[in-house]
């Protein structure tokens, strides 16, 4: 009757979902390298948008596309310093990184770890209260998937506890086994591509300058490192799991290969 089970609409909605989820992330990654300055913004979205990882599974209606997308949002309107937090962009944030989690619990590693972060640093803060109280986004996304679920299956239920007892059980095994250094030793070169020479020189730069860079990169190196050494713990392993990761790659990647070139165009004038 009204013409949304048609044929043509079930074969190009999911299409055009999935080019709003990949214009969505282009669009964060960009923003958020955009505030180192005008070529950071330009040389991450060139890495995101010539991704190969990012063809293949951004544009696809996969979950871990829709947490990339939720993941990068979220980051962006993220206070990785007591300066920046207000009370309009920190509920903004734990709003997205709460759906994000409900959809793949496995992505709250990367948000305990800021969350933490940020109520250390924010300690002696005059709102520290309040930004507790911010906390309550989590709650309302978790409230209204339980509803959501809860309507759909006649009965009280909750879809990510179901995900996380499957996955810390025996039974995911039966879909795989990996070793543990698999997402190091093969994941990070599929998912990186041709970017991933330049992580291993942001691991390097990072430690060696790390009181004279910004918080926000140590803090995204930090997050790749702990998310990616806590998932190595699983024994089953997807490469689509680490592909939230994605942006902070790219977004590492650009500071780097801006900084780099600002420094020999600078020997080069000297």
């Amino acid at each position: 009757m009204t013409g949304f089970d048609s044929g043509s609409l079930l074969i190009l909605a999911p299409k055009a979902l999935g080019g709003v989820l990949a214009a969505v992330t282009d669009l964060y990654v960009w923003r958020f390298a955009s505030r180192w300055g005008r070529e950071y913004g330009r040389v991450a979205l060139f890495f995101s948008l010539l991704s190969s990882f990012n063809a293949l599974a951004l544009s696809r209606i996969l979950s871990s596309s829709l947490e990339t997308s939720l993941t990068i949002a979220a980051l962006f309107y993220w206070p990785f310093v007591p300066s920046q937090i207000n009370h309009r962009d920190l509920p903004l944030s734990l709003s997205f990184a709460a759906f994000s989690c409900l959809i793949r619990p496995t992505g709250a590693v990367i948000w305990v770890f800021l969350w933490h972060s940020l109520l250390f640093s924010a300690r002696h803060h005059p709102q520290w209260v309040s930004i507790v109280g911010d906390t309550f986004s989590v709650g309302r996304a978790a409230f209204i998937l339980l509803a959501i679920d809860t309507l759909y299956y006649k009965k009280l239920t909750f879809t990510p506890w179901n995900f996380i007892r499957v996955n810390l059980s025996s039974l995911s095994s039966s879909y795989g086994s990996q070793p543990s250094h698999d997402y190091i030793a093969r994941a990070l070169l599929v998912v990186c591509g041709t970017y991933f020479p330049w992580f291993p020189w942001s691991v390097l730069w990072t430690y060696g300058k790390a009181r004279e860079i910004p918080s926000t990169l140590r803090s995204l190196l930090y997050i790749l490192l702990i998310t990616i050494g806590v998932y190595s713990l699983s024994s089953h392993k997807e490469w689509r799991v680490i592909h939230p990761l994605l942006p902070f790659f790219h977004l590492l990647a650009a500071k780097h290969a801006v900084d780099q070139y600002r420094r020999s165009e600078q020997g080069k004038a000297d």
